[in-house]
């Protein structure tokens, strides 16, 4: 009966959210996950009861989603670093299901990551009648925390939150609604061009083409032929001209086209490792995500 009713409704189960772009929170990068609903969740190993329940609903989520479950990935975000170091809180969150990714920050970076969602967490003492059977070291603190699932469609935008004690065929029914949304059409590369030069660094030109009615933004680059791949920008001042690195990366306008071109925009490898034909990248951006190109090599003199 549950499930018939959820299904006939049309609303939302959880809260709408303002469509910002997501943040990414450590491992976590939201623009790899593109076409897919990215299902968020924050808590503690010692949590003795919200927690539990959270990865027990996103495991029996997988199960009611049935094939469509390769089409969603859930990341756990530890809120206790000092307790929870990166490999027990793998094995914590493997012991539910081992599709849910555990996300280990700390300092600025779980500070950041909560304010980016509107999360909280805060360290407690804890009601010692609530917490008289852990042990001492356990129970000298407990975590306030934001409880639920922050929900992320298909284009990295923060769309929901859906309370923790919601049934899982609540949370399967916006996950469903997220994934049959239409997405609009990615950016798409044109002539890239690599150039090398003795000193083993490089720039690449190429044109970026955004055929939707949305902004993009290319925010990082990867390869494989050097040791890092860094956005530039020449910037003029009468006859000066400096190089400056765009670590907020490039916009991509809708239905609009941005050049990396010599003189201007551009991409910067640095230590590259031999000489080659063609130079394999790995462009992400905001709203369309990972996109693998290879750029042919002009050799410089």
């Amino acid at each position: 009966m549950l499930s018939f009713a959820l299904a006939g409704c049309n609303s939302w189960h959880g809260t709408p959210l303002d469509g910002r772009p997501a943040a990414d929170v450590g491992a976590l990068r939201i623009a790899d996950h593109r076409d897919q609903v990215i299902v968020i969740t924050f808590g503690f190993t010692t949590c003795p009861d919200v927690c539990p329940l959270t990865l027990s609903t996103v495991k029996k989520a997988y199960t009611l989603l049935g094939t469509d479950a390769a089409r969603v990935a859930a990341a756990f975000v530890g809120v206790d670093p000092d307790r929870d170091r990166p490999e027990l809180l793998r094995r914590y969150v493997a012991a539910f299901d081992r599709r849910i990714a555990p996300v280990f920050v700390e300092g600025k970076a779980l500070t950041d990551a909560l304010a980016s969602y509107g999360a909280t967490a805060e360290k407690r003492l804890p009601d010692p009648d609530r917490y008289v059977r852990l042990h001492a070291a356990v129970a000298s603190y407990t975590v306030d925390h934001t409880s639920g699932f922050f929900l992320v469609d298909k284009r990295g935008r923060l769309r929901l939150h859906v309370a923790h004690d919601l049934p899982a065929e609540a949370l399967v029914a916006d996950i469903r609604r997220l994934l049959g949304e239409a997405a609009p059409p990615p950016v798409r590369v044109e002539k890239p061009i690599a150039r090398l030069t003795p000193a083993g660094v490089g720039a690449v030109y190429l044109r970026i083409v955004n055929p939707s009615g949305e902004d993009d933004r290319l925010l990082s680059v990867e390869s494989g032929a050097a040791e890092r791949v860094e956005l530039h920008e020449v910037v003029r001042a009468g006859s000066v001209v400096r190089m400056i690195q765009r670590e907020d990366g490039f916009v991509v306008p809708a239905h609009a086209t941005t050049d990396l071109s010599q003189g201007g925009k551009h991409l910067m490898m640095v230590g590259v490792s031999e000489r080659r034909e063609r130079i394999p990248l790995t462009l992400h951006s905001s709203r369309s995500g990972a996109l693998a190109v290879e750029a042919p090599v002009e050799l410089s003199p």
